[in-house]
């Protein structure tokens, strides 16, 4: 297949005359023909085969496009500066089963990568709110490819500078997810540019944009306790919606003595009382010391459960300084993994002394590391100590990152 890519990139370069545009393209038919078969044909192929095969794709679809968008001038060929397209969207057939689009955004005129990136991101911002009226989420990688020269030989080669996955839920911004991946793209190509690497920057040949499936573990369903917490100082709010986090923080700042799970139960106006600007629900939680910052007066512990054992674990997520509204949360996860949900902790040394002792003796509970003491004098002199040392943290399965 390197071969294939060589040779066409080679030819490519070359064509000058309406009837090499002819035989280009019909070569590269056959060329694009050749790694489809290989895709169909082989079952065993790994991933880093496949991501071969959609870059392969990608780049001999974009050669076709380019070629298609020049004319003849005289005896030769000249790029159409007329041409209102400046970016050509092509979809490529895809080499993984959770893939929803592969396809290439094929640079026809931009020498600025900046202007290019801000075009394609105008483009892509229709697409992927076209894809949220219908799946609600999805996860999106880009690559920006370009050609690069070595001048010592003269050698020309595609670079790619790759995003990692991106989730995209209907609640995000969409332009700032564009803008943050636009980012992060022309600073490795920056990166690379200045590293003294010898290779020449050339131009922009194509933006490879890898659409795929995702399904994310949210609040937007309720997840009922189990059986073994059942008053043990655990409010757990019957929401509907994916604002679970929010409404525990109000449970704890406006408590009730009746019907402290009905979410009716407190204000409805949320933002009337907390900052989450730039927060996204279900709240994740990498999100939450940011939550903080943006509500100077509230620190949170968020802890979770260990159903075989039946005990409390965590913390998951540890405040840095407790503040004057502080709040311990509990986060659980539903049968199957489908859902996350927060629930406030009323009393966490109550809650962990249920499962610890029968005993109606003092108990005090280190929040850093869940270690428990009879004595306020002994928990003091631990906690000086624990506050040294990084919080026991218990890491959350990767998709259960967002509740």
């Amino acid at each position: 297949m390197e071969d294939i890519l060589r040779t066409t990139g080679k030819l490519f370069k070359l064509v000058k005359t309406q009837n090499e545009v002819d035989r280009f393209l019909k070569l590269n038919k056959k060329n694009i023909k050749l790694v489809l078969r290989k895709l169909k044909v082989d079952d065993n192929l790994t991933f880093g085969e496949k991501l071969q095969i959609e870059n392969a794709l990608a780049l001999l679809k974009s050669y076709n496009i380019q070629i298609q968008r020049k004319i003849i001038h005289g005896s030769g060929v000249r790029s159409t500066s007329s041409s209102s397209k400046r970016i050509l969207w092509k979809q490529i057939s895809s080499a993984f089963q959770s893939r929803i689009i592969t396809a290439s955004i094929v640079n026809i005129s931009h020498t600025d990568t900046k202007l290019f990136l801000n075009e394609c991101s105008k483009l892509l911002k229709i697409r992927f709110k076209n894809i949220l009226r219908k799946l609600q989420s999805f996860k999106v990688n880009l690559k920006l490819c370009c050609l690069f020269e070595l001048p010592s030989t003269g050698e020309e080669e595609i670079k790619q500078f790759g995003t990692v996955n991106k989730e995209v839920l209907s609640s995000s911004n969409v332009s700032r997810i564009l803008q943050e991946l636009q980012a992060i793209l022309l600073t490795k190509l920056e990166e690379f540019e200045h590293r003294g690497s010898g290779w020449r920057y050339l131009g922009i040949s194509h933006l490879i944009v890898s659409i795929n499936k995702y399904s994310p573990i949210n609040g937007a369903t309720y997840v009922s306790l189990p059986s073994w917490l059942s008053g043990k100082g655990i409010v757990n709010i019957k929401n509907n919606d994916s604002r679970c986090f929010a409404w525990c923080i109000l449970a704890h700042l406006f408590p009730v003595q009746n019907d402290c799970e009905n979410v009716n139960s407190y204000p409805q106006n949320i933002h009337d009382f907390l900052n989450f600007k730039n927060i996204e629900f279900p709240v994740a939680l990498t999100s939450i010391s940011k939550f903080e910052k943006q509500n100077p007066n509230i620190s949170i512990n968020v802890f979770g459960i260990d159903n075989k054992s039946k005990c409390i674990i965590g913390p998951y997520y540890h405040t840095k300084i407790v503040k004057e509204k502080h709040i311990n949360l509990l986060y659980l996860i539903s049968k199957y993994q489908k859902n996350g949900h927060y629930c406030l902790i009323t009393d966490l040394s109550k809650l962990v002394k249920e499962h610890v002792t029968k005993s109606k003796s003092s108990f005090f509970v280190c929040e850093l590391c869940l270690n428990h003491f009879s004595s306020e004098k002994k928990y003091q002199t631990h906690r000086e100590n624990c506050l040294l040392f990084s919080p026991v943290k218990v890491t959350t399965p990767s998709e259960s990152d967002s509740v």
